[in-house]
């Protein structure tokens, strides 16, 4: 049998994501409100350490065993966050279903994150990035059913009245 293709592992992976994963935005609070940051996280937790395993060589990210339940299989978490996480999440963007709109919110909200070396970012990346949050628990919380396909591209707009 030969081996699956580039593209075959991505669907495979959407699949796991879209069934297994979480997609969200972690917040890192600091001082003052526009020291407040977010990190755009990618996790799947399961007790099939070798499908973690497989997403870690395809992607990068980490696991690690989650706390111990009494008379309970081993619990494992493989998580990817901020620059691997959107590399990532675009590359399966294609494949995703159940989950394709909280990728192209996380992918969204990369563009408003405070760079590497950055003090602050200003008040409008800062609202955005928490209207971007409030938008992806939103979407969680919405049956399937009732989610329509949202109309963003990843791409940062010109006017920040865009997004509001």
């Amino acid at each position: 049998m030969d081996e699956p293709t580039e593209r075959e592992w991505l669907a495979w992976a959407a699949g796991i994501i879209d069934g297994e994963g979480c997609i969200s935005l972690r917040p890192q609070y600091g001082r003052h409100r526009r020291d407040h940051q977010f990190y755009l996280c990618v996790d799947v937790t399961n007790t099939d350490l070798r499908m973690l395993d497989h997403l870690k060589r395809l992607f990068g990210g980490s696991i690690r065993r989650c706390k111990p339940i009494p008379n309970r299989r081993p619990i494992w978490q493989w998580s990817l966050s901020s620059a691997q996480a959107g590399e990532a999440l675009n590359n399966l963007l294609p494949f995703l279903v159940t989950k394709h709109n909280q990728a192209e919110l996380g992918l969204l909200s990369r563009r408003y994150m405070r760079r590497k070396g950055a003090r602050r970012q200003s008040i409008d990346e800062a609202n955005a990035l928490e209207w971007l949050d409030r938008q992806l628990k939103t979407l969680k919380r919405a049956p399937s059913a009732d989610i329509p396909l949202l109309p963003i591209h990843p791409t940062k707009p010109e006017n920040q009245d865009d997004l509001f």
